[in-house]
């Protein structure tokens, strides 16, 4: 698959690990994956070809799913 293109980020933009990613959003290493090349979540390319994922975007994420612990 191909990479999803690198998004334009700011020096003071707080950027979370897909493991950090993963934990926060309670979902497996392939959907984060698969939402980041389908264009799903906000993925940021560092030099190094590592994936970043802003904070502001996982955290609206969140928001919209449901927790389970509230039923």
């Amino acid at each position: 698959m191909p990479d999803p293109p690198a998004a334009p980020i700011d020096d003071d933009t707080e950027l979370m690990t897909p493991a950090e990613v993963q934990r926060e959003l309670r979902i497996s290493p392939s959907t984060l994956r698969r939402w980041a090349n389908d264009g799903d979540i906000e993925v940021v390319r560092l030099p190094s070809g590592h994936r970043r994922y802003p904070a502001a975007v996982v955290t609206a994420i969140r928001r919209r799913i449901p927790d389970p612990a509230a039923t």
